[in-house]
């Protein structure tokens, strides 16, 4: 029982830091002045649906 507990934390905890890391790069681009849209117009993937990061954070 306090093994299945552990393990549920360390699940959690792991989505938690893929969610920060995916945040840091976010910020990185965001301050580089890039941003996904332009990306997605410019190689005419202009029906792709995008989530944003902000729609992500608020599932957590």
């Amino acid at each position: 029982m306090l093994g299945k507990r552990v393990e549920e934390e360390n699940d959690l905890a792991y989505k938690h830091l893929a969610l920060f890391q995916m945040m840091n790069q976010w910020v990185k681009v965001k301050q580089a002045g890039k941003n996904l849209s332009s990306y997605f117009e410019q190689e005419d993937k202009v029906d792709c649906p995008i989530i944003s990061l902000e729609d992500i954070l608020y599932q957590v």
